[in-house]
Parts: structure tokens; C-alpha cells; sequence
């Protein structure tokens, strides 16, 4: 998401309350997604290299940008009960680590890239191929008020609550885990874990 009269970009990682973040930010009108700099090309969920690329260096370079990651084991849950209520995804929890999961760790990018990015590392959404970070703030959904309200001050609009847009509801994800799902998860998102500072159990 861009704003040009606030100079603000948005990193909108899937599954870490981008949907709200969006909304209150005026990403929609009339419940639809608005457009983006090129008529028929939405950027919600775009790399911020690929973003970079669109509108050019100076446009990105003097822009706020901004982004939220998610504990990947959380994360993942949260992605797995998405499916469920929008693709009617039969799995159980465990086999869907398994089977789906599991399988985009032999994959190649271009591959993730075609299920919508939903399963892509939240680190390639930000760093490029050198490991630089591309944006300027890194808010944590564990923190979501707390640092989406640092985002309000730094592009001068009102805090407000964030209303909890596509919220699914189950147990701790904890609850979900065996040892192979685990295991799984962790070695797909070893960056993620490591670059953020996640573990199991938080």
C-alpha cells in the first residue's frame, strides 16, 4: 500500500493483521481493494524490492516504509484456518504441514510466489538478495497496538484501536503442534526465527 499524501509505504505481509492495518489506513473504499500505480495491479503483498522496483529509488527511498511479522509457528496456524474458511481445506492441521508445507521447502520460489506468497518467508518480503533491510519500521503482531500506534505518530494521523479484520479463532497454536510438525515449520522458516528473534512457546 501506498500513500502519497503521507509519503508512507506499506509491507503487507499476509496473515499479520495487514487486512485492518489496510482499512484504517484508507487501502479500501467501499469494502474493494483500491488500485495501485498502474491501473489492474494491486500491491497488497508485494516484496518491497518489487515495490522498489515500480515506483523507482528516490519515490522509495523518501517514503516511510513500514511492515509486521508474525512468530512463523503462529503464523502458520493462522494461514492453515485461512484455508479452511476460504478453499474449504479438508486437512487436518498436521497433514496439512505435512503435505503442503512440507513440500515448499524442495520448491522454488516462482512456485510459492503462485499460491499468493502466503507460505513465503516474511523475510524476503523486506531484505533483498544482498540482506539489506528495505524498510525503516519492523512492528511485531505479538505487539500490534503498541507498534502500530508508533506507525500513527511517525505518519502524523490519529491512534486508534485496530478493528481485527479476518481474526480466526482457535487454541494456542502450541496446541496444534507434534514434534514433526514442528520440525517442519522451524527448518522452512530457520531466517524468519533467526532474524526476528521468534521460538516455539511464546
Amino acid at each position: 500500500m501506498i500513500d502519497h499524501a503521507k509519503k508512507m509505504i506499506f509491507i503487507h505481509i499476509p496473515k499479520n493483521a495487514g487486512e485492518s492495518m489496510e482499512v484504517y489506513l484508507g487501502g479500501y473504499r467501499n469494502k474493494k481493494k483500491l488500485w495501485g500505480i498502474d491501473k489492474g495491479v494491486v500491491l497488497q503483498h508485494l516484496k518491497a524490492c518489487e515495490l522498489q522496483k515500480k515506483i523507482g529509488d528516490q519515490m522509495f527511498d523518501n517514503y516511510f516504509k513500514f511492515t509486521f511479522v508474525r512468530n512463523p509457528f503462529s503464523k502458520c496456524l493462522s494461514e492453515y484456518f485461512w484455508e479452511k474458511t476460504h478453499f474449504n481445506e479438508s486437512l487436518n492441521f498436521k497433514d496439512w504441514v505435512k503435505l503442503k508445507l512440507g513440500d515448499l521447502i524442495n520448491q522454488s520460489e516462482n512456485n510459492i510466489i503462485m499460491r499468493q506468497k502466503h507460505n513465503l518467508e516474511q523475510y524476503k518480503f523486506i531484505y533483498d538478495k544482498l540482506d539489506n533491510c528495505l524498510v525503516d519500521f519492523i512492528g511485531r503482531f505479538e505487539n500490534l497496538q503498541q507498534d502500530f500506534d508508533f506507525v500513527c505518530d511517525k505518519i502524523g494521523i490519529p491512534k486508534q484501536q485496530l478493528p481485527h479484520v479476518n481474526k480466526s479463532k482457535h487454541k494456542h497454536y502450541t496446541e496444534y503442534y507434534d514434534d514433526q510438525t514442528r520440525e517442519i515449520v522451524a527448518e522452512k522458516y530457520a531466517k524468519d526465527i533467526e532474524y526476528f528473534g521468534y521460538k516455539f512457546g511464546e
